[in-house]
């Protein structure tokens, strides 16, 4: 995988904050499910009932997107092996990359031959998707330079406005504040006070939610949570 090193810590980020819900990522299965639609009457007796299969594509792909310097990847599925992809301009329909699908195995329990797409060798950016001849095309993903340091920045948003609302729990708290441990280095702090602003939303979310106490002579404050789960030390702001 070829990622800087804050790349690398943004998407352990991302992919540490998804354990509280949070889908930095994005997923797709090959299954096939079904929508039920119902049909009334006048006096709302059903009249029609059927099923309506919502089908997934054949060829799946990461729908928030990639980093355009980085490890691209996709998977392609159909009834026979499938050989070749194109990468393909939405905007101009241009093929802009070519490739062959690799590590291609028979899924005895889906009956579908499953291969790997890999465009990492292509770095532009847009709007794109990826098509194979046989099965169809993907759905339309984007290649962005600041992909990962978008998508922590709406995640670093989402969890300021959770813990004002007072909606995030203890548990996702204790999760956040391992992240600020592990890579305060890719965390902001707009206000330069050298405290990265996650973990300022995290203090007031406790003072909030829990109990403050001077910590004598440290200039300090002890900030506990309801249960005594958590407790954070954090300068004077």
């Amino acid at each position: 995988m070829r990622y800087s090193r804050k790349s690398a810590g943004i998407l352990s980020l991302l992919l540490l904050f998804n354990s509280i819900g949070m889908n930095a990522c994005g997923q797709a299965t090959a299954e096939t499910g079904h929508v039920s639609i119902s049909m009334t009457g006048m006096e709302n007796t059903p009249v029609i009932n059927y099923t309506v299969p919502t089908l997934t594509p054949n060829v799946l792909v990461d729908q928030q997107g990639y980093a355009a310097v980085g490890e691209k990847q996709a998977v392609v599925k159909g009834r026979q092996p499938v050989e070749t992809f194109r990468l393909v301009d939405r905007e101009t329909g241009e093929t802009v990359y070519e490739g062959t699908v690799k590590q291609t195995d028979y899924n005895g329990e889906l009956s579908l031959y499953i291969g790997t797409a890999d465009f990492t060798d292509y770095t532009g950016e847009g709007e794109f998707y990826l098509e194979c001849d046989n099965v169809g095309r993907s759905l339309t993903f984007s290649l962005k330079e600041d992909h990962y340091q978008e998508l922590l920045e709406a995640l670093c948003t989402d969890v300021h406005d959770r813990c004002q609302d007072r909606s995030i729990t203890e548990d996702e708290i204790i999760t956040l504040l391992e992240a600020c441990e592990w890579y305060p280095q890719v965390l902001a702090d707009d206000n330069g006070n050298d405290i990265p602003d996650l973990l300022e939303s995290i203090a007031d979310w406790l003072e909030k939610n829990g109990q403050r106490h001077r910590k004598a002579g440290t200039g300090e404050h002890v900030l506990r949570g309801g249960d005594g789960k958590i407790q954070l030390s954090v300068p004077e702001i």
